[in-house]
């Protein structure tokens, strides 16, 4: 899925759209193809609690177990 142009995915399987202002979570990092080279960088700010609250009442999200796996992954010396 994450190598297909993901706009394309309704047309091949199931799918379901919610049409409320908040519809999906992306995930932004240096080696998937969210952010292309050249593109402008994102200012990222940290989730406010309001934030946290719909990550983990609208997608099931746990930003304690998010927080966990990527410190678990994190490189020495890189940020």
């Amino acid at each position: 899925m994450m190598n297909f142009n993901h706009e394309k995915i309704p047309r091949f399987m199931p799918s379901v759209s919610y049409t409320d202002p908040v519809m999906y979570v992306q995930g932004l990092n240096g080696f998937n193809d969210s952010r292309q080279k050249g593109s402008k960088p994102i200012a990222l700010v940290a989730a406010t609690d309001d934030d946290i609250a719909v990550l983990r009442d609208r997608f099931a999200i746990d930003i304690t177990a998010v927080q966990a796996a990527f410190a678990a992954r994190a490189v020495p010396g890189k940020t």
